[in-house]
């Protein structure tokens, strides 16, 4: 392996066309063996919200009928007993805890990195599982409901960033996709789970049945502490060049060998100089107002994400979020109530999740293609969820409708988290990601009351507040500015500049290849062109 201390001046001219950072990832690490294993862990922190989701509404009727039997003296008036109130918020509290974990994803994250994160939740969740078996009193139900989506709260929006950031351009699409589809996953083995451990949707030993959740987030916090290295765009932004460069170098050795060739001195300055033009604004904030504390820091970057450049995109995708999650999780929350009415079991429910599983396969093949991308994914399948909400509340092959709406769900859920993390800046991008996250996880915690309210009034009257809400959605991602589809990390500015001189774009494209024979010959033109615009921002 050659030193990093010397100079190579092919790394220098490659960055010509890609910011430095870019460069390196895309042409010296590259996707490989790190990434790969990096993959298949942060895959288990999806996994684990499918799982836990699950879990937790299916195991909800169940608490409340065999609660009040062991509690039967209490009836009225008894502490331990749930009556409707409290079975409403037992049902809100694990949403709630999701909520304020999500509003720390991105302060904990920029503050002690990626990593560290990962590493804290994942052995403080598996922990929290397992104590659900020796719940006793109705108290210790609500502290442990309410932890358990707290600690998930903060873990969840980081896998599909910290993915991000490790990986060349080509591949983040498809990568996060793949992150995403573990939620299905999760969802569905919950069901077998249930089916195994539980006597009917009705009965069984529900105790052990969510402290079962606990051995998948063991096995991430092995694969974290043994094999999962701190994100090196985190390092850079946070001035440690040569930590980063360090973390940079040992995911070539992973990926190419010895042979592999790793970050110069030249390479390093770069990094630098980059971080110093890219961000060195967000970094005058936090000196501005070094005086307060860290919470501060905290509205600051939420202000951030609604000001200048960055408010419709902000607006648009929180409307987003706060939908999917509202339509996604309140079908999963209701649909057991609906088909508890109809006296399905538990194969009929994991008929309707397997309907997910076609939308990774259609996500995969759509989601990097230019011409159709991001933007017009989410049109399209907002708008399928309005159409097959609607169907089923009219009970029009209700499972076949539910099923569909399934495939477009994770369609959703899965193009939004890539647009989510590439449209925001590297300073901005967690606590982005935790934001929308946060809208998300709110719409969870007033879905259990709107939805039962609807549904004490209409069996089928919840399909058609879900169908709302896609139509809604679907009109907030036509008004996104641009789609991301192929773009590099960091260059929000560069797009937003393209699409205020659409024409010259639309030119530039279409020249003929004299034209460009020509233009070619003319490079101090093009420099003069590009120069002032760097001086400018």
């Amino acid at each position: 392996m050659s030193s990093p201390n010397k100079s190579n001046s092919r790394g220098s001219k490659s960055t010509q066309k890609l910011e430095v950072i870019d460069n390196i990832i895309e042409r010296k690490i590259g996707f490989g063996l790190y990434q790969k294993r990096a993959l298949g862990y942060l895959c288990l922190i999806d996994f684990n919200d499918g799982l836990e989701l699950i879990l937790m509404s299916l195991t909800l009727p169940i608490i409340k009928n065999q609660w009040n039997i062991e509690h039967a003296s209490e009836v009225g008036d008894g502490e331990q007993y749930i009556d409707s109130s409290r079975y409403k918020w037992l049902g809100s509290i694990f949403f709630l805890g999701n909520l304020l974990g999500a509003l720390l994803t991105g302060p904990l994250s920029d503050k002690f990195g990626r990593r560290k994160v990962v590493l804290i939740n994942s052995i403080s969740y598996g922990v929290v599982a397992f104590l659900f078996l020796f719940v006793q009193s109705l108290g210790e139900l609500y502290f442990l409901r309410f932890i358990y989506g707290f600690v998930y709260g903060i873990t969840l929006p980081i896998s599909t960033t910290f993915y991000s950031e490790i990986t060349p351009q080509k591949m983040r699409g498809k990568g996060v996709v793949t992150i995403n589809s573990a939620i299905p996953v999760g969802l569905a083995t919950g069901v077998i789970m249930a089916a195994i451990v539980l006597n009917d949707t009705s009965s069984g030993n529900w105790r052990l049945l969510i402290s079962l959740s606990c051995i998948p987030a063991f096995i991430l916090f092995y694969g974290a502490y043994k094999h999962l290295l701190e994100s090196p765009r985190f390092l850079v932004v946070d001035k440690r060049i040569q930590e980063a460069a360090d973390i940079m170098n040992q995911m070539i050795t992973i990926n190419k060998g010895d042979g592999g060739e790793v970050v110069t001195d030249d390479e390093m300055e770069q990094l630098e100089k980059w971080r110093a033009r890219k961000y060195d604004h967000f970094q005058g904030m936090t000196q501005i107002e070094q005086v307060k504390n860290q919470i501060s820091l905290i509205y600051l970057k939420i202000f951030q994400l609604f000001k200048d450049k960055y408010t419709w995109i902000s607006i648009s995708l929180c409307v987003q979020w706060f939908g999917i999650h509202f339509m996604s999780i309140g079908q999963t929350f209701i649909l057991p109530f609906v088909q508890a009415q109809q006296k399905k079991g538990f194969g009929d429910m994991l008929l309707v999740f397997f309907g997910e599983i076609p939308g990774v396969i259609m996500t995969f093949l759509i989601i990097d293609r230019q011409y159709f991308g991001r933007k017009n994914s989410l049109i399209l399948f907002f708008g399928g969820c309005f159409v097959l909400n609607l169907l089923a509340y009219y009970q029009v092959s209700f499972s076949f409708v539910l099923s569909l709406s399934r495939f477009c769900y994770r369609q959703c859920h899965a193009v939004l988290y890539v647009i989510t993390n590439e449209i925001y800046e590297t300073p901005l991008r967690t606590t982005g990601i935790g934001v929308n996250s946060a809208f998300a996880r709110f719409s969870t915690v007033i879905m259990p009351f709107v939805l039962v309210a609807i549904f004490d009034a209409s069996t089928y009257g919840p399909f058609l507040c879900l169908a709302i809400i896609g139509a809604v959605c679907s009109l907030m991602a036509y008004k996104l500015p641009f789609d991301t589809t192929n773009i590099k990390l960091d260059h929000v500015d560069e797009e937003l500049e393209q699409r205020t001189h659409p024409l010259d774009v639309v030119k530039e494209e279409n020249m003929s290849s004299s034209q460009k024979s020509n233009n070619s010959h003319q490079p101090n033109k093009q420099k003069d062109i590009e120069i002032p615009l760097i001086q400018q921002k």
